[in-house]
């Protein structure tokens, strides 16, 4: 999708990339992949999958006093 935008921008646009879990393999893969398909800007981010999942809960507003 970034590479189909590319054309109409003028300067760059942000490319966030988000990979579970990256290596230098798939890193590299996806710059020459960008390169090649004419993006300005290889990557502006790259996230990753958080090191622990938060625990989800609830308060019960009717037990607060």
């Amino acid at each position: 999708m970034a590479a189909d935008r590319g054309a109409f921008i003028d300067q760059s646009q942000s490319l966030n990339i988000h990979i579970a879990e990256p290596t230098m393999n798939k890193l590299s893969s996806m710059h020459f992949y960008a390169w090649k398909k004419g993006l300005k800007t290889g990557m502006y981010y790259l996230r990753t999958r958080p090191a622990a999942d938060p625990i989800k809960f609830t308060v019960d507003k009717s037990r607060i006093p």
